[in-house]
């Protein structure tokens, strides 16, 4: 669904083909997906740079539905520790960090230890979305939002990322911001990307519906009410009374 939103496998396309292009000096451009989840998009880039090492780094093993490429590999690791390892410093061309904030606990020190793990020219990318939604004229909802950010007050700081990469003064070459809404439904019909994109987000709901409830019975929660609000959410959507959107 990111790669339909986004346009591809990565943002700012000049800048990643740069870094990982091929090297006349032998050495092997590397790059590395922190909270890689099932591998998908380790083995896409392995594929697109067969000439490249791609890492992906992630708490539980991957479970991989195809034979990976030789060129890419899978460590087992908490990313809010991993980098701290000094053998890591100026060890990758490219890092990659998607939805990692509900698993971090100190995002700000996590670009640190990123940026040390870059080569000089090196590329960091990021890319985080919000857990409430946004009515059609895309408005924030507040239901839902303040609980998770209670559960994990990396939350609150969203927005402050690229302010935080701007901070570190001469440390990037240069910062930039993209926002990407993607609906959640198939109720956006401009475009064949944008009902692809609604219904592949519509799936990620459900499946979030179903994973929170054992968390929010560990949190106290009655049973009752954690089966009701998972009965609600998952008819609000099968039904899609409302248009909303995720940013």
């Amino acid at each position: 669904m990111l790669k339909s939103a986004t346009g591809g496998l990565y943002l700012a396309r000049e800048a990643v083909q740069t870094a990982l292009s091929p090297r006349n000096d032998g050495t092997i451009p590397r790059a590395l997906d922190i909270g890689t989840g099932s591998g998908k998009w380790v083995t896409d880039m392995a594929k697109e740079f067969p000439h490249a090492e791609v890492v992906g780094l992630d708490l539980a093993p991957v479970n991989l539905s195809s034979e990976a490429p030789p060129n890419c590999r899978f460590i087992v690791g908490d990313c809010n520790t991993w980098l701290d390892d000094p053998s890591f410093e100026s060890a990758f061309d490219m890092i990659h960090a998607r939805c990692l904030i509900t698993g971090v606990f100190d995002y700000r020190k996590l670009i640190q230890q990123i940026w040390k793990s870059l080569k000089p020219g090196g590329v960091f990318l990021v890319v985080e979305g919000r857990m409430g939604a946004f009515d059609e004229y895309r408005q924030p909802l507040k239901v839902g939002h303040e609980r998770d950010s209670d559960r994990n007050d990396q939350l609150t700081y969203l927005d402050d990322i690229p302010a935080w990469l701007k901070a570190m003064n001469d440390a990037w070459e240069d910062v930039g911001e993209q926002p990407v809404w993607v609906p959640i439904g198939a109720w956006n019909k401009s475009s064949p990307e944008l009902l692809f994109q609604g219904e592949a987000m519509r799936q990620n709901v459900l499946k979030y519906t179903e994973s929170a409830q054992p968390l929010l019975l560990l949190e106290g929660h009655p049973k009752e009410a954690v089966e009701k609000w998972a009965q609600n959410a998952t008819k609000e959507m099968e039904e899609l009374p409302f248009k909303q959107w995720q940013k």
